[in-house]
């Protein structure tokens, strides 16, 4: 019998106050860029992992995104399944949004 042992990344600390508010330039410069494209904003927070902007889904998302859209995580009701994509923006901001397909 052989084990394999898998490395996880390490856990990243919460964001302090401070650390919050030096990204808050680095998420408003994300904004204005991601509406010269066109793109509608619905909200913007932070993560363990970073700063995160929510966007509506549309394909200006994926020509902004370059090729670099990755789905996160999906769940699946009925005949609609829900995707989660994201991608990394100028800065590390994550962009993500939710798209509803139709899974007949």
């Amino acid at each position: 019998m052989s084990a394999t042992l898998h490395q996880y990344p390490a856990r990243r600390a919460p964001l302090t106050l401070n650390q919050f508010m030096a990204s808050l330039a680095v998420i408003e410069a994300t904004m204005a860029w991601l509406l010269g494209k066109h793109i509608a904003i619905l909200g913007f927070g932070c993560t363990r992992s970073g700063p995160v902007i929510t966007v509506a889904a549309h394909p200006a998302v994926y020509m902004a995104a370059k090729g670099g859209a990755e789905r996160r995580s999906y769940r699946q009701i009925g005949a609609l399944r829900h995707e989660l994509w994201t991608f990394s923006a100028r800065g590390g901001v994550e962009i993500c949004w939710e798209e509803t397909v139709c899974a007949h």
